[in-house]
């Protein structure tokens, strides 16, 4: 399986995760992210996705915990439901630009 066949699959993981998980969007967000934590920014074939991928990063791990999953949990946790359908959106904007 070459890099972008990889990173396809990742990325169609996490937003099949965000639309069929019946947890609440932060718990299916902190899936979503795990899914994508093998997916690199420098692998992705446009240098917008990788842009559209850290931003993902940098949302979810914004708030202090003691590890990197002790930020996605911290940052998911204070979350709005509002930016949480925010950054669910950018999940949805990575997949769809890597259909393009």
């Amino acid at each position: 399986m070459n890099a972008n066949d990889y990173n396809f699959e990742k990325i169609s993981m996490a937003v099949r995760i965000l639309a069929t998980n019946t947890d609440s969007l932060q718990r299916r967000l902190e899936h979503a992210y795990y899914a994508l934590s093998t997916v690199r920014e420098h692998d992705l074939q446009r240098s917008e996705q990788g842009r559209m991928l850290s931003e993902i990063r940098e949302t979810i791990t914004a708030v202090d915990g003691k590890d990197e999953n002790g930020k996605v949990q911290a940052s998911l946790g204070k979350m709005s439901d509002d930016a949480a359908r925010e950054l669910a959106g950018k999940f949805l904007d990575l997949f769809t630009s890597i259909l393009r």
